[in-house]
């Protein structure tokens, strides 16, 4: 009896552990692409275990967390191809996943067939369907697929509102200095540029604060500007993916 609770337990350990890999895979696609893409890695995620780049290596045990990944990242230089960065970085993903997968069956077809080939086999399925699956535009409590996010991106204006946020955020210290500095030229050239890429935008509570910040700047005058007019607060959360 002791025996079989044993083996079962390891059995389920075994599983767990090679599902943590395929996790893994998928989620090292993401961070590969974010790093080639030079967006700043916040947070790398499989399972249990989580990189944070303030506290480095923990464990973290937050129920359903515990089955899933994240690669979390804020994108950077809104100037150079944003938009096809931002969709490489999340088709990396399943397309590790499936590259994994593909080369699995491949290896298995060169393999004499024993208990461990055939396991290859259907981690090699698994990782496969797992990196499909990925695709297919999925939300679920506050959480969204690789394919729900492509799809905001590429039809519910997601990819203008990326923009939008990082060219704020990254404008945002020199914003702050004109205004400080009451260079009125330079502070509403710095505004124009951002209230380019507003639009077509979705609206959000974020969004709107900032353009109602932005428009406020474009109508200052002299006289306005006897007293300091407070620079707009970042998208942070916006621009973090």
């Amino acid at each position: 009896m002791l025996a079989d609770i044993i083996g079962g337990v390891r059995n389920v350990c075994v599983i767990y552990g090679c599902y943590l890999v395929m996790v893994a895979v998928h989620e090292a696609g993401h961070w590969a692409a974010a790093l080639l893409s030079r967006f700043s890695i916040l947070e790398f995620r499989v399972g249990v275990f989580e990189w944070l780049s303030e506290k480095g290596w923990t464990i973290g045990w937050r129920g359903g967390n515990s089955l899933s990944g994240l690669v979390r990242a804020r994108p950077t230089n809104y100037k150079i191809a944003l938009g096809f960065r931002y969709v490489t970085y999340l088709l990396a993903g399943p397309f590790a996943s499936t590259l994994i997968g593909v080369c699995g069956l491949v290896l298995f077809g060169h393999l004499p067939r024993s208990k461990g080939a055939g396991f290859l086999a259907l981690w090699s399925l698994g990782s496969i369907a797992f990196g499909l699956i990925n695709l297919v535009p999925m939300r679920r409590a506050g959480h969204k697929s690789d394919g729900a996010a492509l799809f905001d991106a590429l039809f519910r204006s997601g990819l203008r509102n990326l923009r939008f946020a990082v060219c704020c955020i990254e404008l945002k210290d020199e914003l702050k200095d004109a205004l400080r500095r009451k260079d009125l030229v330079r502070a509403k050239e710095i505004a124009e540029a951002e209230l380019r890429f507003a639009e077509g935008i979705s609206d959000s509570a974020a969004i709107a604060k900032m353009l109602k910040t932005l428009h406020k700047i474009m109508a200052l005058t002299d006289q306005d500007l006897l007293e300091v007019e407070p620079a707009p607060a970042p998208l942070t959360q916006l621009a973090e993916i």
